[in-house]
């Protein structure tokens, strides 16, 4: 049961991705003055979600963190080159690296307030998106990698 609560609760996270897409379909023309301030919401809200496992004073949190950025890091410059379309590949690592945190680092007392930042955090990422970028193929290569990260972490959480 808690499995799929915890699915569904990064569902519901990775919504605020598809709301801001939607929000900026409703309003393009608010969308060119909003561009600075959306980019610096984003920027902010990155790293509040960075930071926010380093509020524990735990040394394992904070090396297991580290490790993380690391591998976004790796993952984002090794896909980089073999990929065009850099927006893709760095939103699905910042994804990637949230549910990591999230499912690992995150402790259960942390674990709300993480998913409404990384909710927040959806909303400017996605409205921010080019218009040729908001199509269901898109979405669908952003969430692919952290969806299918989840369920597998889940799994191997719920056999160990």
């Amino acid at each position: 049961m808690e499995m799929i609560i915890d699915l569904l609760l990064l569902v519901v996270a990775y919504m605020g991705f598809i709301i801001g897409i939607v929000l900026s379909l409703i309003s393009p023309e608010e969308m060119k003055p909003g561009r600075y301030y959306f980019l610096n919401i984003r920027k902010i809200l990155f790293l509040v979600i960075l930071i926010l496992p380093f509020l524990q004073k735990n040394t394992f949190v904070m090396v297991s963190e580290l490790n993380l950025i690391l591998l976004y890091l790796i993952y984002y410059f090794i896909c980089r080159k073999r990929f065009e379309k850099k927006k893709f590949v760095e939103t699905s690592a910042r994804y990637v690296v949230f549910t990591l945190m999230y499912l690992f680092i995150i402790p259960e007392q942390m674990r709300l307030i993480f998913l409404v930042v990384m909710f927040l955090y959806g909303l400017p990422e996605g409205s921010l998106l080019e218009k040729k970028e908001k199509n269901i193929v898109y979405l669908l290569r952003v969430f692919c990698a952290p969806i299918i990260l989840a369920l597998l972490s889940i799994i191997v959480k719920t056999i160990f």
